[in-house]
């Protein structure tokens, strides 16, 4: 340790050397005196600095999930959209309820897959769910690599969660012609028009409620070429508008029944707007008495009044109805995903799927029965 005086105060200085660069470096304090006293205050405070810097950091280890999970949600926030965000803090909030106190660096497998199995097992939550969720755990293993030093890919591959409480997903689900109509029977009946147009427009369409719910008839119809832009939707858990499902903007095209539909409701929302008092510059087509979008909840409790057989009428039926429509009429599954805002074709290649072996059958059928002779 040596000694410099800078403007009447005295600067105690000690060098070391970088375990990690092999660098030299310095560490020191400025005191106002150079008693054999502070002289000894001095070096104490200099070697617990230096020791700070060079010795392993024994609790860089000593870090809880809960703390690394927490963190992890910081940097994982600004990445996705805000629905996806508060899903994930949920199930943050489940392990942290479970694994949350434990050193990171003392988790097995066994914590997390036991946790998988006990809330299968007692229904709290859905295989989806659960797999969901691993993968949550899966990134923050990976975060806490990358930016706390600890290692526990090891344990990745051992993650497993058992196929139990599997929701049965039945992607073909979709309404007749005379089913659908009994749901506009319906509507109109109670004369809830504005719902009723809402269904038809999705059905007609193929868009997703969120977005319908946030269009805007100014700037998101044209009726010189017939088209809708679709550019957004509203998040009805956090009441937000935000970007699309794929995060692309589409164009999709209407004909002329639909374009009677769109003038009606837009009447019927301008007159809204001047009863309710609502701003003016609010040019959705869609709106509550308060002037914000419809929630999808909304609709579905009135879809849940209608008893179809076995057929659970929600929002979402409307999506698969039209595109069930659009392959019975022989329009291309590329032009289908791009009208419904499909990334991919798979879920509209198994429509095309169903309906093939539904005409082999038929065809199976009228070759037994047809006879010549």
């Amino acid at each position: 340790m040596w000694i410099e005086e800078v403007n009447g105060k005295f600067k105690y200085v000690e060098r070391y050397t970088d375990p990690v660069t092999g660098k030299d470096k310095k560490v020191s304090i400025t005191l106002n005196d150079k008693k054999k006293k502070t002289q000894q205050e001095a070096m104490l405070f200099l070697n617990e600095k230096i020791n700070k810097r060079v010795e392993p950091n024994v609790n860089s280890q000593a870090i809880s999930f809960r703390e690394v999970a927490d963190d992890w949600l910081k940097y994982f926030e600004p990445t996705v959209k805000k629905s996806t965000y508060v899903r994930t803090i949920s199930n943050v909030k489940a392990l942290n309820e479970r694994v949350g106190d434990i050193l990171f660096d003392k988790l097995t497998a066994s914590h997390f897959n036991s946790f998988f199995l006990e809330n299968l097992q007692s229904k709290r939550y859905k295989y989806n769910s659960m797999r969901q969720t691993r993968s949550v755990v899966r990134r923050i293993i990976h975060y806490a690599l990358k930016y706390k030093g600890i290692d526990m890919t090891s344990i990745i591959p051992l993650l497993e969660v058992p196929k139990i409480n599997v929701t049965i997903k039945d992607d073909l689900k979709y309404l007749e012609k005379e089913e659908l109509q009994k749901v506009l029977n319906y509507l109109e009946v109670n004369e809830l028009y504005q719902h009723k147009r809402m269904v038809i427009l999705q059905v007609s369409t193929g868009m997703r409620f969120g977005e319908l719910t946030v269009l805007d008839y100014e700037t998101d119809i044209n009726f010189e070429n017939k088209s809708i832009t679709v550019n957004k939707t509203y998040d009805s858990d956090n009441r937000i508008v935000t970007t699309t499902k794929t995060g692309k903007d589409r164009t999709i095209y209407f004909n002329e029944t639909i374009e009677k539909v769109l003038k009606e409701q837009i009447h019927t929302t301008k007159l809204q707007t001047v009863a309710n008092g609502h701003d003016r510059s609010n040019k959705l087509l869609f709106k509550t008495v308060h002037g914000t979008p419809f929630r999808t909840q909304s609709l579905n409790l009135v879809l849940s009044r209608i008893e179809i057989p076995n057929k659970k009428v929600t929002t979402h039926i409307f999506r698969h109805t039209f595109i069930t429509m659009a392959v019975q009429n022989n329009i291309s599954k590329d032009l289908i995903a791009q009208q419904v805002g499909h990334s991919d074709t798979n879920m509209i290649d198994k429509v095309y799927a169903h309906f093939t072996k539904e005409m082999e059958e038929q065809q199976k059928e009228a070759m037994l029965d047809f006879k010549i002779i």
